[in-house]
């Protein structure tokens, strides 16, 4: 796959913000729910944490492999000011910032 394009075939599986270290997840057609992609191999294929195996296993050789999306990269955690709330009325502890410098509130339930 053509990591630059991928987002051109991306599909989103959460209706909720996902994140992950590297701005990418690995979903699954059953049985799996997605997981981080933590680094991609030499040959350009993406690697997940498998606990069955102990260790970093391409997300291919997992059962019920669907493909690649994409999600929020963090890159800064700022302190909310005091006193603010969102939409909601939900008071914002801080904000998370994702790696195309957009922020998101952190509540209680982020």
């Amino acid at each position: 796959m053509d990591h630059a394009n991928a987002h051109e075939v991306a599909k989103p599986v959460h209706g909720s913000l996902s994140w992950s270290a590297t701005g990418w997840e690995a979903f699954f057609k059953e049985g799996i729910e997605s997981r981080d992609i933590e680094r991609w191999d030499a040959d350009g294929r993406p690697l997940v944490v498998s606990e069955e195996h102990r260790g970093l296993v391409r997300a291919e050789d997992l059962p019920g492999f669907a493909g690649i999306d994409i999600c929020h990269r963090p890159v800064a955690v700022v302190p909310a000011a005091e006193g603010t709330v969102t939409a909601e009325g939900r008071p914002v502890r801080a904000w998370m910032v994702d790696s195309d410098s957009f922020a998101y509130p952190v509540t209680e339930d982020f």
